[in-house]
C-alpha cells in the first residue's frame, strides 16, 4: 500500500496534511506471546550469570597474576630461573 502526502502551509502558523491511499484494503495480523515472564527472567538470569562468571574469572586471574608477581619479587633470581 503506497501513501502519498501533500503539505500545505497555512497563514496562521499551522499546516494541512492531505493523505491519499491507493486502496482500501486492510491487513490484519495476530500477535502471539513468545516469552512469558518466567522465560524472560530465566534468560536474563542465565546471561547475567554468564557475564558475572567471566568477570569473576578475570578478577581471579588478575589476583593470581599479582600474587605471582609479588612472590617472584621476593625470591632471588637463581630460584626463579630454577622454577621456570
Amino acid at each position: 500500500m503506497r501513501h502519498r502526502y501533500n503539505y500545505y502551509p497555512n497563514t496562521n502558523n499551522s499546516f494541512t496534511v492531505l493523505v491519499y491511499y491507493d486502496g482500501l484494503t486492510v491487513e490484519l495480523g495476530d500477535e502471539h506471546l513468545i516469552y512469558d515472564i518466567s522465560r524472560f527472567l530465566s534468560s536474563l538470569g542465565g546471561s547475567l550469570g554468564l557475564f558475572l562468571g567471566f568477570s569473576c574469572l578475570g578478577i581471579l586471574m588478575s589476583a593470581i597474576q599479582k600474587l605471582r608477581n609479588f612472590v617472584e619479587e621476593k625470591k632471588p633470581l637463581s630460584q626463579i630461573h630454577a622454577l621456570a
